[in-house]
């Protein structure tokens, strides 16, 4: 039987969709935070990744869900965090040749929103595509872009990514996630990388069931 065929959302449906199944992961430090970005692909409270987003966490992140009721967003994050009551998340697997990482949400009676999974060697050069991240520590930040080029194991887009939303998943006009922003090479403007949303299958496939804490390597 053929797959379904999937609705086309249009941005702001995007945003109300998939915002509340994408995190803000902050991990305090003396100098103040670390942040990033995730996505909760399991009902369960299933969140991925970067790696490179919980290289100072001992083994716990701070987590803080999206509001829809909040029209409005602080400016800075440290408004944010005062404001607002984070969950505690369990980092399960840290990736070591692949960025990225896995972290448990705290059960829920009732399920987490999620973000479905999409197919990366599906994907065609040109394509809209949208993301989700905190950028500078700017919460919830809606961006758009293209698939520029698929490389062996990259996607290059044009969708803008600083420090904070590197992490953010990238999302096709269906609302599933077709990546994981990576990196951008330095000193250049919308040349993201994201690792293809099947790579991502794979490790989460691979590391789902870990319910220990990993901590650091040493």
């Amino acid at each position: 039987a053929k797959a379904p065929k999937l609705k086309t959302l249009s941005k702001e449906e995007l945003f109300a969709k998939l915002a509340p199944a994408t995190v803000l992961i902050v991990i305090p430090s003396r100098d103040g935070f670390s942040i990033g970005s995730g996505a909760i692909v399991d009902g369960s409270g299933l969140v991925i990744t970067n790696a490179h987003v919980v290289d100072a966490s001992t083994g716990t992140v701070q987590i803080y869900m999206y509001n829809p009721k909040e029209r409005t967003l602080e400016t800075n994050l440290r408004d944010h965090v005062k404001n607002h009551s984070p969950l505690i998340g369990r980092v399960t697997k840290r990736g070591k040749d692949v960025d990225l990482a896995l972290v448990r949400l705290p059960e829920l009676v009732n399920s987490y929103p999620t973000i479905g999974l999409g197919d990366s060697d599906a994907l065609r050069i040109g394509q809209d595509v949208v993301a989700i991240g905190n950028p500078h520590g700017l919460t919830w930040t809606f961006t758009s872009g293209t698939i520029s080029a698929i490389r062996k194991d990259a996607l290059q887009t044009e969708t803008p990514i600083n420090p904070g939303n590197s992490d953010r998943p990238l999302l096709d006009m269906h609302g599933q996630v077709i990546g994981i922003n990576t990196f951008i090479r330095k000193e250049s403007q919308g040349l993201g990388f994201a690792i293809p949303i099947n790579t991502v299958k794979e490790f989460i496939e691979k590391f789902a069931k870990n319910t220990e804490v990993e901590g650091p390597p040493v």
